[in-house]
């Protein structure tokens, strides 16, 4: 695909992988239309990207705001050459704690949003002869290893599947379709969405800072794999191999981290925190009996805590697993956030987690 010339409306662009995309997309010489829940940065974004660039509100959880927004990109631009539906909200925790109107505020942007976008663009766009659409899924649309954001996996993955069916449905209208699927990235998304039963901070301390992209790098995926006009976009290393992988174990929840012959690979990592030196020793107790219970878990191999040599506020846990799905479930067991949630209140913080085999 050849970029100049052409032009674009992104709806989410006002941050993040978005404002990057928009940024990209400028450089190229297409004219753009920026929507976004939050006006103020679609503008913002916009004022960086050059004078080509216009923006204006998109909620695309509402239907009027999504239909005004199509009527202004083809008023401003003429045609609407890409079409880049990026905007998506998450909703994670304890499963069986999340209330069904986080469910449906989740569902009615992530998914019911594409169909009022594809409503909206659709049909212009078979009018003016043909064009493109790009679904921004998730890493976690393809790998669903993240116990705790299972609503958020549901919808992403019903992107994919979502964008495989508009593929087919517009493919003799001209219009080609992509789904795009990020790393984790070093935005503020996760974290600003509604969590239930669990503080923000744990999904970050999750995520290990090397494994992280930045919404450049992101950004930079999508316009290549657009250049090539690809359908499944993926910034995950190795997702070929790792789809691959899956489908040979009948989608078992280990199977996207299998080694080279087909075994989970074994997950060795160091964690830690630090706790006020008055409240240790009542932190140490708490952790002792955790790792009790945690020996009996599936797939634990090892699970241990130490005080750091050089810091006496620094707890440090070194856990071996026989898969990431083991790790996870462990994660996800019951005790596993009440025993958080105790270190929390005795004034924990920093908490993380680096795999390190």
């Amino acid at each position: 695909m050849n970029f100049r010339g052409k032009t674009a409306a992104i709806i989410g662009g006002g941050g993040g992988i978005g404002r990057e995309l928009a940024l990209a997309l400028a450089q190229e010489g297409v004219r753009l239309v920026i929507g976004d829940v939050d006006e103020g940065a679609a503008k913002e974004t916009a004022g960086l990207a050059g004078s080509e660039v216009h923006a204006t509100i998109c909620d695309l959880g509402e239907d009027a705001s999504v239909n005004a927004f199509a009527d202004f990109a083809f008023q401003t631009l003429g045609k609407v050459d890409l079409l880049f539906n990026h905007a998506g909200v998450s909703v994670g925790g304890l499963l069986e704690q999340i209330p069904s109107e986080d469910w449906n505020w989740m569902l009615n942007v992530n998914l019911t949003g594409l169909g009022r976008s594809v409503s909206a663009f659709v049909p212009r766009m078979t009018e003016q002869g043909g064009g493109w659409i790009i679904n921004t899924s998730s890493g976690l649309g393809l790998f669903h290893d993240m116990p705790f954001g299972g609503p958020y996996i549901a919808t992403k993955a019903g992107i994919v599947a979502y964008s495989r069916a508009l593929a087919t449905y517009v493919r003799n209208r001209g219009i080609g379709v992509s789904v795009f699927c990020p790393d984790a990235t070093a935005t503020n998304f996760m974290t600003a969405g509604r969590l239930t039963g669990i503080p923000k901070e744990i999904l970050a301390a999750g995520m290990s800072a090397d494994k992280i992209q930045t919404a450049k790098q992101a950004a930079d995926v999508l316009m290549e794999g657009l250049r090539a006009e690809k359908f499944l976009i993926s910034a995950v290393p190795e997702t070929s191999e790792k789809l691959l992988a899956m489908a040979k174990a009948d989608l078992a929840p280990e199977s996207d981290a299998f080694d080279e012959h087909g075994q989970s690979k074994i997950v060795v990592s160091k964690g830690g925190l630090r706790v006020p030196l008055a409240k240790r020793d009542e932190a140490l107790a708490l952790f002792r009996e955790f790792a009790d219970i945690t020996q009996g878990h599936y797939g634990c191999q090892f699970y241990d805590i130490t005080i750091s040599a050089s810091d006496p506020e620094q707890l440090v846990i070194f856990e071996v697993w026989d898969s990431k799905a083991a790790l996870d479930a462990h994660a996800a067991a019951p005790g596993a956030m009440d025993l958080i949630m105790k270190l929390f209140a005795l004034g924990a913080s920093d908490f993380g987690v680096q795999e390190i085999h």
